[in-house]
């Protein structure tokens, strides 16, 4: 038998839809497939080819050029999949030179420019797409994107919904309106939109609102908003009851969402969707269970840090030390140790040289966010510290400078210790200059003015114990 498709059915290249299905009908009751199981096999196989527009134009395009156009394209595939988009572009239009009717080539050629952010070329082939094959969902999906990229967000907006309109079950238009919508800020109309949809498919009595009510909960967490997760949380324990068949499915999909929350150290938004799985499961799972236990005390931690992340009564070098304690793991060990070394040494020089306000900020801690201080409370009491000797330093420094019975030169020595200095030169200038007036001092003087400072001024005596007790 021939194997030319187009004289296997006995037809020509300007044959409809019409006239290919009416001789494949035609044809196989020449060759029923009992009979002439390898002849239907290939009748079949021409008739699934031509009946396609796409894959007839391919096959049209090899009879035409023989296998440059295959050659071709799938050297461009290779270099699309691998992300060489500069490669799968020329590639792409050499394909299309030779046969421009290509639809699911131009696709890819536009995708290509999608990629390497080249949005109005894009758009423009995008738009022949569309026009060729008006049906197919995909090509005006992705039309509609390079609408966004473009800034046409209405026209984008519009296409979504009349898509939606159209084919109602079909959820993609509907989540990439959504997500267009989160994208311009407009909260409301992205969970207005979903909750028409999903009271749409509740009055259907189908399972498929879940899938809506899981784009829910994803929107509520992106929009950071526990109310509205709960909400959908509600609404998925209502659609269990008339779908009770459906419990595991829908178990399953909230618990892998719980999971990639908790990977994303979202404790605060994976917690209440694990506690809806363990509820809900009728069995006792103890591996669940600790992770359930688990999520909780770090959803009381990390909520707490979201909070003190936003409290502009607490200073950012005390913020910083959680922020590495919460997430060192997305840092390498090196840019770990490099970080934790600058932030300890800021939280330092804060406690010594803005003392009342970082222990005002560490107490705020304490007193607000006792769970998050509990895991550095030993680093904190020890910066505590830090800062009450700092205040008392200060505090016997503004006594000290008016203490006739120490001389100037060691007044100014302690005023040394607690100066926070721009630059080393300035620091050496100023030792200089203290070293000068102790020499004009006497020894009487100086032993004096230490022993005072000794028994008086105990925390000033102990910026450099070692110092003063030599000087004696």
């Amino acid at each position: 038998m021939e194997q030319n498709y187009y004289q296997l059915l006995e037809i020509n290249k300007t044959s409809t839809d019409a006239d290919i299905k009416r001789a494949y009908f035609r044809i196989i009751k020449k060759y029923p497939v009992d009979q002439y199981p390898e002849e239907f096999k290939t009748i079949r196989i021409a008739y699934d080819t031509l009946r396609n527009s796409q894959t007839r134009k391919e096959y049209d395009a090899k009879m035409l050029h023989g296998d440059l156009v295959e050659q071709l394209k799938n050297e461009a595939m290779n270099a699309y999949t691998n992300d060489e988009f500069e490669d799968a572009k020329r590639l792409f239009k050499e394909v299309l030179t030779i046969v421009p009717t290509l639809t699911e080539t131009r696709n890819y050629y536009a995708l290509s420019f999608l990629f390497t952010e080249e949005y109005h070329q894009a758009l423009q082939h995008f738009k022949m797409v569309v026009h060729e094959e008006p049906e197919n969902t995909t090509y005006q999906l992705n039309y509609g994107r390079a609408l966004e990229k473009c800034g046409k967000e209405e026209e984008a907006i519009r296409l979504y919904k009349k898509m939606y309109i159209m084919e109602p079950d079909n959820m993609d238009p509907l989540f990439q309106l959504i997500d267009l919508y989160l994208n311009r800020n407009e909260t409301f109309n992205a969970l207005k939109t979903l909750d028409q949809a999903i009271s749409s498919q509740s009055k259907s009595g189908g399972f498929h609102a879940f899938y809506y009510l899981l784009k829910r909960i994803k929107v509520s967490v992106r929009i950071r908003n526990k109310v509205e997760l709960m909400k959908s949380l509600d609404l998925c324990r209502d659609l269990l009851l008339k779908h009770e068949s459906e419990q595991g499915n829908m178990m399953g999909d909230l618990t892998d969402l719980g999971l990639d929350l908790y990977k994303r150290k979202l404790y605060g938004y994976a917690k209440p969707i694990f506690e809806f799985v363990q509820k809900e499961n009728s069995e006792p799972n103890e591996k669940f269970d600790s992770l359930v236990s688990e999520t909780i005390l770090r959803a009381n931690v990390y909520d707490e840090f979201d909070l003190l992340e936003r409290d502009e009564r607490v200073i950012d070098y005390v913020k910083h030390v959680f922020i590495l304690y919460l997430h060192g793991g997305d840092f390498t060990e090196d840019e770990f140790d490099r970080y934790t070394e600058n932030a300890y040494d800021n939280l330092h020089d804060s406690s010594v040289y803005n003392a009342e306000e970082t222990l005002k900020s560490i107490k705020r801690v304490l007193i607000k966010y006792p769970n998050l201080f509990q895991e550095r409370e030993k680093v904190l009491h020890n910066f505590m510290e830090t800062c009450k000797h700092s205040i008392q330093c200060h505090d016997e420094f503004e006594i000290l400078k008016n203490d006739s019975h120490v001389c100037h030169p060691v007044k100014r020595l302690v005023a040394y210790y607690l100066i926070y200095f721009d630059s080393e030169d300035e620091k050496r200038e100023m030792f200089a200059s203290i070293k000068d007036d102790f020499m004009d001092e006497t020894d009487r003087s100086l032993k004096r003015s230490i022993d005072r400072l000794e028994s008086r001024y105990p925390a000033l005596y102990g910026l450099n114990e070692d110092f003063f007790r030599d000087f004696q």
